[in-house]
């Protein structure tokens, strides 16, 4: 019996790849001389059948690029289409889970299995209740994802979440439904039919249905209940994480805001006039992540020089100006960070009279070399003697 060898093996999978790769820029031939309408919902169909990681990669970008193209109404065929498929578009799929019309990205936002869990917290955290919807009857949906939808679903949502039983909820998320059920007959039943509802507390909800029933609230939903879901944030959430979440800069908050960014630098490159639009929305956190990313520095050691904790001296003015931005966007972080360092009771944040000069008069290369020299000096150890030593 012949074998075939390894480097014969090779040459047949990449023909094979070049065969779907010309099979590709045949179709795309054949598109130019048709109506451009349907072209996407025509590429998509190639995804049906089994295709070569690399053919499915130049497929996947010329549909993202039709599809960006497309109408509206087109791209909510495409989502359709694409919502089931279980490998190859994922550039695609992504970019229609972002669409800012829920029509287009409800599809593959409760179906779709190519979507990362990144990219669902961001959506949950920046786009409308349709999606937040969508993302509530996902199947197997994550505690990261259900945490965001819980937070900002309106009541609708909160029901559509409460009723899915294969959504993963974190117990600050069961804790939630369970205080604002008090307001709606409907997430009072459905949190008796999950399987991670206590026992004990799935007898209280029946007991409070019981009530409810009797003073003929049953069919009430929450919104003409009067239970505030603001109100019953503060409530469901433990004091010591309700207390955390006053500040606009925690932990929690700078890697939210890091979910959001990474997002938007799938999208497009990471720039100062981005930071400007998020100070200018007033998201400081976002904006002071945008900052340490440009710089490759962490956002939390950024937050903690801003506010003055730094050992290292004038580490913000550094990472600021290693991202090039502009006085007038520092002084601007400066500023807010100072307000809010004093309101909260902490060390004075950086002066910032008398620091325009210094950041003015050094460049963006020159506090770089700054930063990696900081970098180096911290990742030694001085050892007895003067020796030094990796750290």
């Amino acid at each position: 019996m012949a074998v075939t060898p390894r480097g014969g093996e090779r040459g047949a999978a990449m023909a094979s790849a070049a065969d779907e790769i010309a099979g590709l820029k045949t179709f795309l031939a054949e598109l130019a001389v048709t109506a451009h309408a349907s072209a996407a919902l025509r590429l998509a169909d190639s995804f049906r059948g089994p295709m070569s990681p690399t053919a499915a990669r130049v497929y996947d970008e010329a549909l993202l690029r039709l599809a960006r193209a497309e109408r509206t109404e087109h791209r909510v065929q495409l989502s359709r289409r694409l919502a089931p498929v279980e490998a190859g578009p994922v550039r695609t799929v992504t970019d229609l889970a972002y669409d800012l019309d829920p029509e287009v990205a409800a599809p593959v936002l409760r179906h779709s299995v190519l979507l990362r869990d990144e990219d669902l917290v961001a959506i949950a955290q920046t786009r409308g209740q349709g999606h937040l919807g969508a993302l509530a009857e996902r199947r197997e949906v994550s505690e990261p994802v259900t945490d965001v939808v819980g937070i900002r679903g309106s009541w609708p949502v909160l029901r559509q979440l409460a009723a899915n039983r294969t959504a993963h909820l974190s117990a600050r998320g069961l804790a939630r439904l369970t205080v604002l059920s008090r307001g709606d007959g409907h997430i009072t039943v459905a949190l008796t039919k999950r399987s991670d509802m206590p026992a004990a507390a799935k007898g209280e909800l029946r007991a409070q249905f019981k009530e409810m029933a009797v003073a003929r609230r049953s069919s009430f939903c929450g919104e003409h209940s009067g239970v505030s879901l603001d109100a019953a944030t503060s409530d469901a959430v433990p004091s010591s994480a309700a207390q955390g979440s006053t500040d606009p800069l925690s932990t929690e908050k700078l890697r939210a805001a890091g979910i959001r960014v990474d997002a938007i630098a799938q999208s497009r490159p990471l720039t100062c006039a981005e930071v400007s639009r998020s100070l200018a929305r007033g998201e400081l956190a976002e904006s002071i992540v945008m900052v340490a990313r440009l710089a490759e520095q962490e956002p939390d050691s950024l937050v903690q020089a801003l506010r003055g904790l730094s050992s290292v001296k004038n580490f913000a003015l550094l990472v600021m100006r290693s991202a090039d931005l502009s006085w007038a966007m520092a002084e601007r972080i400066l500023r807010e960070v100072g307000s809010r360092t004093d309101r909260e009771g902490n060390r004075p944040a950086l002066n910032v009279v008398g620091q325009r000069e210094a950041y003015v008069g050094l460049s963006s290369q020159a506090a770089q070399r700054a930063l990696q020299a900081v970098r180096l000096r911290t990742g030694f150890t001085i050892l007895e003697g003067g020796r030094s030593e990796a750290g």
